[in-house]
């Protein structure tokens, strides 16, 4: 599963999530279907977060999308939850 931070124009922004071959085009179209709101920018993120869009059995577990936004793999050497 791959998970993606989506950044909106005048919405908060939040976690879509898809399958292995899921883009980031894909992201954006789901994002724009889901909520109906201009797309801004669209990064991978390693863990889904919240607030998730369209939640697929994940729970969130990155708690800084902002941060780790365009990365595969969490860059933290701890937990976020410690």
């Amino acid at each position: 599963m791959r998970s993606y931070w989506v950044k909106f124009v005048g919405r908060e922004a939040a976690c879509v999530e898809g399958h292995e071959n899921f883009s980031v085009y894909d992201a954006a179209a789901l994002a724009l279907k889901l909520t109906g709101c201009r797309v801004e920018n669209v990064a991978q993120i390693p863990h889904p977060a919240l607030p998730q869009l369209n939640f697929r059995g994940v729970p969130a577990m990155c708690y800084t999308p902002e941060d780790c936004s365009g990365m595969s793999a969490c860059p933290k050497g701890y937990a976020c939850s410690e």
